[in-house]
């Protein structure tokens, strides 16, 4: 199994009269699980059914492709970096 996180596109930022950065960040997941020999697998519920039916086997390997967006607040004072806004969706699934 491999579960691979990347940035997409250049992060955007802007700095308040406060001193604080507000940044705006895009992150993709690409989730691979591979299958032992002579087995399959198929998705059989959840978000993934609406790009890979449940009666679609793979012999190979499941995957599924997650769009991340966040909204962080990095403080002046070099303290903790909170997340102010958090969304998550589910681009595309399948197998081979």
């Amino acid at each position: 199994m491999s579960d691979r996180f990347t940035v997409r596109g250049q992060p955007i930022g802007f700095v308040a009269t406060t001193g604080e950065m507000l940044i705006f960040v895009t992150l993709t997941e690409r989730y691979d699980q591979k299958l032992r020999a002579n087995s399959y697998a198929y998705w059989a519920r959840g978000d993934v059914l609406a790009f890979s039916p449940g009666d679609r086997r793979y012999n190979h390997g499941l995957t599924n492709d997650t769009l991340y967006q966040f909204a962080l607040l990095v403080p002046r004072d070099r303290g903790s970096t909170r997340v102010l806004a958090y969304d998550a969706q589910l681009v595309d699934a399948g197998g081979y």
